[in-house]
């Protein structure tokens, strides 16, 4: 590792040409006192996302370095995030997608003062800001709580992958290039990663808002992953799979957690296929207790009236997405 690199961005992109220049200009423009080095992995994208990547590398040669693939490793179970860990100096990584960013400079010199500070600490994030990506307007934020805080392994693994943004994620290098099974195995990549920090040290939430995170990208990993039913039925085998892993590499410290997630996966299974019914049974009262009343009127109106139900879903939809 060279003495001179504090932090590795990790950056991967696919299909990103109308974002990615957004992304690394936020890179760009962090304000700190340490290097930061910048590494872009762009997995062999069809729109000329890896031009805009070159040229940025051509313009600041110092400071990116890129890796272009040809063919898409994604698509053969390569998860491309291990390749530029293994090619970062910093002795922290953080990572940001290609079609997310960071809106406060000095983002990175705020994390990297507190990991400094607190050698126990794994891994620091913060919130972020929500943008719809067809309309380009801010419609919520991500906020695991509204102060700074520590959060357990237990409130990780509850929390389920939408706890922390992975664009606000900056961790000690030597966690990144030591990742167990449980992680090379899942189908997602935040959640599983973020439970592994939590046992390796302590995680620590900046309640502040220093990143965009863009939801409804056209041909992003969650709409591919859930194209379909059988995507998604799949999805959840190995999310299943997923829990296991982690049973068993934890010694089963966590397994009442690891039943919570798996009952409110169960649940939204049966949502999505339709078995309502199922869905409003005693097992799940405590789900359906927790549902806001907008929510509540949702899932009535599904089961009840589904005609009347998918057709406001098709209005809501060509109001807020006329050009899709």
């Amino acid at each position: 590792m060279s003495d001179d690199v504090m932090v590795s961005v990790i950056c991967t992109a696919y299909n990103h040409k109308a974002y990615i220049a957004q992304a690394i200009e936020s890179f760009l423009m962090q304000e700190t006192d340490f290097s930061v080095e910048i590494l872009i992995h762009d997995d062999a994208s069809t729109d000329g996302t890896a031009e805009v990547i070159r040229q940025y590398q051509e313009n600041f040669p110092d400071r990116i370095r890129v890796v272009l693939q040809t063919e898409n490793q994604h698509s053969k179970g390569v998860k491309v995030g291990n390749i530029l860990r293994q090619m970062a100096q910093g002795k922290y990584l953080a990572t940001c997608e290609g079609d997310d960013y960071w809106t406060d400079p000095r983002k990175l010199a705020k994390q990297v003062a507190f990991m400094e500070d607190h050698p126990a600490c794994s891994c620091c994030v913060h919130g972020a800001v929500k943008i719809d990506a067809v309309r380009g307007k801010a419609v919520g934020v991500m906020r695991a709580d509204t102060q700074n805080r520590y959060f357990t392994t237990e409130e990780i693994i509850l929390g389920g992958g939408d706890l922390f943004p992975t664009n606000s994620m900056v961790y000690r290098r030597e966690w990144g290039l030591s990742l167990p099974p449980f992680y090379q195995e899942a189908p997602i990549g935040d959640y599983p990663i973020m439970v592994y920090f939590s046992l390796q040290g302590d995680i620590y939430y900046m309640d502040e808002l220093m990143a965009a995170y863009r939801i409804n990208v056209r041909g992003s990993w969650t709409n591919r992953q859930f194209a379909n039913s059988e995507k998604r039925r799949r999805f959840y085998e190995r999310m299943d799979i997923m829990y296991d892993a982690i049973d068993r590499y934890t010694d089963h410290r966590y397994q009442d957690s690891l039943q919570v997630v798996r009952r409110q996966n169960r649940w939204l299974q049966l949502i999505e296929q339709g078995r309502l019914k199922e869905a409003r049974g005693e097992e799940f009262r405590d789900i359906i207790n927790r549902m806001t009343r907008r929510e509540k009127m949702r899932l009535w109106m599904k089961q009840y009236i589904p005609g009347v139900y998918e057709r406001l879903l098709t209005l809501r939809r060509r109001w807020l997405y006329p050009d899709r």
